[in-house]
């Protein structure tokens, strides 16, 4: 539980979906409901329109620039947070390693077999 005197000054970090390993940052912005002509609900990637839990403001776009809002990116087409500190960008920037490390585990790798001992006197697999 949060204490009464950082309640109105920290932003919410809760989110009512999973945490993406691919996509981290998702939890520091509240994505907007969009409802589309047929009026089903969107769900899914993309750009979406999302509020940003430190500055308030609303922006459209995906997680690249989310981050790039967040981190304070230049050159990413758009601006920068201006409520973020060097705190939570550090947190931010920990948690974005982190996931890509655990992206990077789950991978599959090439592993190199040894070379085997039977071929050393033989130029090709499959002998005349």
């Amino acid at each position: 539980m949060m204490s009464s005197s950082a309640a109105s000054t920290e932003p919410s970090v809760e989110s009512n979906e999973p945490e993406k390993v691919s996509a981290p940052l998702w939890k520091y912005v509240t994505k907007e409901t969009v409802i589309d002509v047929d009026g089903t609900i969107k769900i899914g990637g993309g750009n979406v329109p999302f509020v940003c839990n430190f500055c308030k403001k609303n922006f459209k776009g995906s997680h690249s620039r989310v981050k790039a809002h967040l981190l304070k990116i230049p050159r990413e087409g758009i601006k920068a947070c201006t409520k973020v500190t060097a705190e939570d960008m550090a947190e931010m920037q920990q948690l974005l390693e982190s996931c890509e490390q655990q992206l990077w585990d789950k991978a599959p790798h090439k592993v190199s077999l040894p070379p085997s001992s039977s071929m050393s006197g033989s130029s090709s697999y499959f002998p005349l």
